[in-house]
């Protein structure tokens, strides 16, 4: 596990919400107030660690938009919290061998981050490759939340219902985070 030391900078908002460990969150915040960096990155982390072998998810409207967006900024957060990828995390790529599995190990590294001690996060879209049928995740983090359909969303939820036997006695297992600006048009206040 690997403990930080580093002093990094918060503001209030993210600070409190990432102090709580609540089975559902919703930030609902303006544009440009580090939603994906100061929440999204920091509770994908904190569930990572605090419950090892775990697989969680980080969806958003497109994957393109994952990619070109969310992504960086969630590698950015880490790195400055101490992180390095290659020695705690990797990405989109197969694990070394020496480093724990996940309960329920992800078959599909595209889309994958992995950490040390053998937890999982899948990175899906809602109009590309979103969660399957069958799926069992620990937690799930919605960035953009806003942009996704409400329908979609729910499914996605459905898959929450892994890895009881290990985790139900945390807050965090089975939690839900979402991360969006303000609604603008009836069908996102959902």
């Amino acid at each position: 596990m690997v403990v930080l030391t580093k002093k990094i900078y918060l503001h209030n908002a993210q600070v409190q919400t990432n102090l709580i460990p609540a089975k559902l969150s919703v930030n609902i915040w303006g544009r440009g107030t580090g939603k994906t960096y100061g929440v999204t990155a920091i509770k994908a982390y904190f569930n990572s660690i605090l419950m090892p072998r775990s697989v969680g998810a980080i969806g958003c409207p497109s994957f393109q938009h994952m990619m070109e967006h969310i992504f960086p900024q969630i590698v950015k957060s880490w790195e400055v919290m101490g992180l390095v990828e290659g020695r705690d995390f990797v990405c989109f790529k197969e694990p070394p061998v020496d480093w724990e599995k996940a309960h329920v190990k992800p078959r599909d590294h595209k889309r994958c981050i992995f950490f040390r001690n053998g937890s999982a996060i899948k990175l899906f879209s809602f109009n590309y490759n979103s969660l399957a049928n069958g799926e069992s995740i620990d937690w799930i983090i919605i960035d953009e939340a806003r942009l996704c359909k409400e329908k979609a969303v729910g499914e996605a939820l459905k898959c929450l219902r892994g890895n009881e036997e290990h985790f139900s006695h945390l807050s965090i297992h089975k939690s839900i985070c979402f991360v969006t600006d303000m609604p603008r048009v009836p069908s996102e206040f959902w």
